[in-house]
């Protein structure tokens, strides 16, 4: 009888290992950041992969935004044109600038709303949250619409490094504009 728990408990032991191992962030060389001063000029180090649109994403990562009522295929829609993203400044001290741009190609009164989602390397949910455009303001310097995010607390430890998962909607007529990801370092 203990031999039969004991096989129990380490077929356990390895599904928790080899779920781990499937549920690691793969963040790149160099840390995998797109360094950015106040002004979301590049000062260093930039990931082609971040602050892009994305158009396949992982089970894992589309079950982070599993309660949107959009559906997230694709890379765009067929609304809007030219959708960049920007996040600055990175690495981030305490807080940091979330911040996008687009062009709507149909309709007025087209109003987006941004799902967010920041991960540690294990992907473990340590931050989420959703803004309406009419909480975000244009920022002159970086012709970008934006948000702050904060970094306070004790969650996010000095130069590590974690990822921002986001989705672009128009929340009235349920219609999906864009998603991606970003790496982001906390400043040492």
């Amino acid at each position: 009888m203990p031999r039969f728990y004991s096989s129990i408990g380490l077929s356990l032991a390895l599904s928790a290992t080899l779920l781990a191992a499937c549920s690691k962030v793969e963040f790149g060389p160099a840390g995998g950041i797109t360094e950015k001063n106040s002004k979301n000029e590049p000062v260093g180090h930039v990931d082609e992969s971040d602050w892009v649109l994305e158009a396949d994403w992982s089970k894992q990562e589309r079950e982070l935004f599993k309660d949107l009522a959009v559906k997230l295929d694709g890379t765009t829609s067929a609304y809007v044109t030219n959708l960049r993203f920007g996040f600055y400044p990175n690495p981030v001290v305490n807080a940091a600038t979330f911040g996008y741009d687009f062009d709507v190609l149909y309709g007025d009164g087209f109003r987006t709303q941004t799902a967010y989602v920041i991960v540690d390397k294990k992907f473990k949910v340590l931050q989420s949250g959703r803004i309406s455009s009419r909480d975000t303001q244009l920022n002159p310097q970086t012709g970008l619409d934006g948000f702050s995010i904060y970094f306070k607390n004790d969650q996010f430890k000095k130069g590590e490094t974690y990822r921002m998962y986001y989705v672009v909607y128009e929340p009235d007529k349920l219609a999906f504009m864009g998603k991606g990801h970003g790496d982001i370092e906390m400043a040492k």
